[in-house]
C-alpha cells in the first residue's frame, strides 16, 4: 500500500493525474488484436484517442474491460482520420483494459498506432 497516496486522499480527497498512453500493433485480418492493454491500478477515465493508420487502410476499434466490450454501443467503430473523440469511459481500479482493433478485409496486415490516448487516473 502506498502510504503517500493514502495521506494525500486524507488531506485533499481524491487526486487526479492526466496521463497519455501509447501503443501499436499489426492488423491480423478481420480478427480483433490488442492495440493497448493494461491492468488498471487506479480508477481511470478514457477521454480521447488519436489512432493512426496508413491512408486507405480501413480498420475498426473497440474498448473492452475484463473481456467484455464496453464501448462503442455497436460492435465496433471505424477508425477515422484524426482524433477519435469518445464519450468519457470510466474504468474501475483492478480491471483489465484493452483497446482492440481489426481490419475490414481478411488479408489486412497493416500497422495501427495508438499515437495518444488521453486519460485521467484518480489516485
Amino acid at each position: 500500500m502506498n502510504y503517500l497516496n493514502v495521506l494525500k486522499r486524507a488531506i485533499y480527497g481524491r487526486t487526479s493525474h492526466f496521463v497519455i498512453k501509447q501503443g501499436s500493433t499489426a492488423l491480423q485480418g478481420t480478427s480483433f488484436v490488442e492495440l493497448y492493454q493494461e491492468s488498471t491500478k487506479y480508477p481511470t477515465v478514457l477521454l480521447a484517442f488519436d489512432i493512426k493508420v496508413e491512408k486507405g487502410v480501413r480498420a475498426k476499434w473497440r474498448i473492452c474491460v475484463d473481456g467484455e466490450k464496453v464501448f462503442p454501443f455497436g460492435e465496433s467503430n471505424v477508425i477515422p482520420e484524426g482524433t477519435v473523440n469518445i464519450v468519457p469511459v470510466e474504468i474501475a481500479a483492478n480491471s483489465y483494459l484493452t483497446v482492440e482493433v481489426r481490419g475490414t478485409v481478411s488479408n489486412a496486415a497493416d500497422v495501427v498506432i495508438l499515437a495518444e490516448m488521453n486519460t485521467i487516473e484518480y489516485r
